[in-house]
């Protein structure tokens, strides 16, 4: 939907017109998987046509930033951070994402910032090679997409 610009104006369209139409006070974007760049990119696209910075500063309490899922078993075949702070190879880090968020001109008492108590563990290619970036089958457990409680880890 983001990448093409007439589906976006219908989504943003639309949310608005089911928003007024039951009262809501807000809307909550919750996008768990934007892993390339393109995806990345148009969702900023899509975010300025909805809401400019300057209007979201003005009109809402706060943005809810997700620092989680990353990176999983299922869709990776290299292991990797899920919640990376900082990541200076990649803009899919924590660390990133706001600084864009303040950058473009959202105080950042504006923000809100999630930690996720969960994360994932891979079946490795070789025990040898266990870093992060490491060859991957999967995922190393069986619960849903291999993760681990914060219990667990």
């Amino acid at each position: 939907m983001v990448s093409n610009s007439s589906y976006r104006k219908s989504f943003i369209d639309s949310s608005i017109r089911i928003a007024r139409r039951y009262g809501f006070q807000g809307l909550d974007f919750a996008w768990q998987y934007p892993n390339t760049s393109s995806d990345m990119f148009n969702m900023g696209v899509l975010f300025q046509e909805f809401y400019p910075i300057e209007t979201i500063q003005q009109h809402l309490n706060w943005v809810h930033v997700s620092s989680n899922d990353f990176t999983e078993p299922l869709w990776s075949n290299l292991t990797g951070v899920h919640a990376s702070l900082y990541d200076p190879s990649t803009f899919v880090n924590t660390d990133y994402g706001i600084r864009e968020w303040i950058n473009g001109g959202l105080s950042a008492n504006k923000l809100v910032f999630s930690l996720p108590l969960y994360g994932f563990a891979w079946t490795l290619m070789s025990p040898i090679n266990n870093g992060i970036g490491a060859a991957a089958t999967g995922p190393a457990v069986k619960k849903p997409v291999g993760g681990v409680t914060y219990r667990e880890i």
